[in-house]
């Protein structure tokens, strides 16, 4: 019986003891097993917190580049407005002196018109004075003041002769310089636009363009018309050229008007001048 205990209790002790070695490997391999999962949870952490930390230093370098480029947005915006406003004052500006300049040329214009239409009307009123015969000269004034007055008279239509064809000629030498500098302003214009857009276009159009010849066409026609000006000179005037006289051919017919009272070497000198001046008037018809 004492036997049979002792066994009991031997081998219960062997099996309590197994067990409990047993169950010790296992906690210890349960103990090794977490221990490596909660190292590789450490490095997981590790790698996440250095994560972290880099996209802090990200968003930190990122918060830093937007504070500076939008300080610097908003200095070159800053200085545009201000160049702009700038360019809108001066325009402004520049706006204000044009309707100024307008609004004198407007009344400039409009007191020349009225002076021009006063003296249209005055002239309109006084009758027309037929033009003194010869006969009829010889009827009216005396012997000795016939000649003076038909000298007059030869002198007031070379006069008028004179300032029709120099009015006709300048009126069509305005318009040929308006013509010229409105095409001038165009050419500009189109120049301008394509050298922005290509820089040799003007080489290449000053050297292949055939603008040339209706500029010399134009310099042609107002040379001549100067030269036909030139011819439509009072010889009175081409005398007191060759002979040292500086008075202008309209200031010397206002003299010869108003001082009618000559003496008789400046009477010869007006016939002659006269008498060749209708002598080639005939000439050229």
């Amino acid at each position: 019986m004492l036997s049979f205990i002792e066994n009991y209790f031997r081998v219960m002790g062997t099996t309590n003891i197994n067990q409990l070695m047993g169950e010790m490997r296992q906690l210890v391999l349960n103990l090794q097993n977490r221990e490596k999962s909660t190292d590789s949870a450490l490095s997981k952490s590790q790698l996440v917190s250095e994560k972290i930390s880099g996209m802090k230093e990200y968003q930190e370098n990122v918060a830093d580049m937007n504070g500076c480029w939008r300080m610097q947005g908003r200095k070159g915006l800053l200085a545009g407005l201000q160049q702009e406003n700038r360019q809108i004052l001066q325009l402004q500006q520049e706006n204000r002196e044009l309707r100024q300049t307008l609004k004198d040329y407007e009344q400039t214009l409009e007191a020349v018109m009225s002076k021009h239409r006063m003296l249209t009307a005055c002239f309109l009123r006084q009758p027309v004075t037929p033009v003194p015969t010869p006969d009829s000269q010889s009827q009216v004034y005396g012997p000795k003041e016939s000649p003076k007055s038909e000298r007059m008279v030869r002198f007031v239509q070379v006069l008028n002769e004179c300032f029709t064809k120099g009015e006709r000629m300048s009126n069509r030498d305005q318009e040929i310089i308006a013509r010229l500098s409105t095409e001038n302003a165009c050419l500009r214009d189109l120049l301008n636009i394509a050298s922005c857009n290509e820089p040799s276009l003007t080489r290449r159009f000053l050297q292949q363009s055939g603008v040339g010849s209706e500029a010399s066409a134009d310099a042609t026609m107002l040379k001549n018309s100067e030269s036909d000006v030139t011819i439509l000179r009072n010889p009175l005037e081409l005398e007191q050229e060759s002979k040292g006289l500086t008075l202008p051919f309209k200031q010397s017919a206002e003299l010869g008007l108003v001082n009618g009272a000559a003496d008789s070497n400046a009477d010869a000198s007006l016939d002659a001048a006269f008498n060749g001046k209708l002598d080639g008037g005939n000439l050229r018809k």
